[in-house]
Parts: C-alpha cells; sequence; structure tokens
C-alpha cells in the first residue's frame, strides 16, 4: 500500500492474557510513537483473561522485528503475551 509518500506495512498483533488497565493504553502508545495506525481491533474478556487482535499500518521503515520488540517490553510489566 502506498499512502502520501510512503510505503505502509500491514502487521496483525495478538495480546493474550489476564484482564487488567492499561493493556490497549500500552499496546496504542508504542504505534501511535511510530507513525503506526490501528485500523481495526477485536477484543473479549472470558473469564477474566483479555483476547485482542489488532490489524495495524506502520510505515514501510520501521522494522517489524523492532517493533515487536518494542511491544513485548512495553507490556511486560502487565503480564500479558504476544
Amino acid at each position: 500500500m502506498f499512502q502520501g509518500g510512503s510505503f505502509i506495512n500491514k502487521v496483525i498483533i495478538s495480546v493474550l492474557g489476564q484482564d487488567r488497565p492499561g493493556i490497549l493504553a500500552a499496546v496504542t502508545k508504542i504505534l501511535l510513537n511510530r507513525d503506526g495506525n490501528v485500523e481495526n481491533v477485536s477484543q473479549m474478556i472470558l473469564q477474566n483473561q483479555f483476547a485482542g487482535i489488532f490489524i495495524v499500518s506502520v510505515p514501510s521503515h520501521i522494522k517489524i522485528s523492532a517493533l515487536k520488540d518494542e511491544l513485548n517490553q512495553s507490556v511486560n510489566h502487565l503480564d500479558i503475551v504476544m
């Protein structure tokens, strides 16, 4: 996809763990800092367990492996799996 002069990569992010405040904020803060955009999100809570799937777009210069590492670090204190 081409948007505003730069190529955009689509990424699917899954988040699983005990439901608690701050999960969405931790994920979206990193995406905002990397000029990412949440295009779609599906989330549910099953017996106190949070499950979320995000479809996001990020600029092509963002390395997906670095984004993954940064996301994992940002949610480490929440004890969830990405």
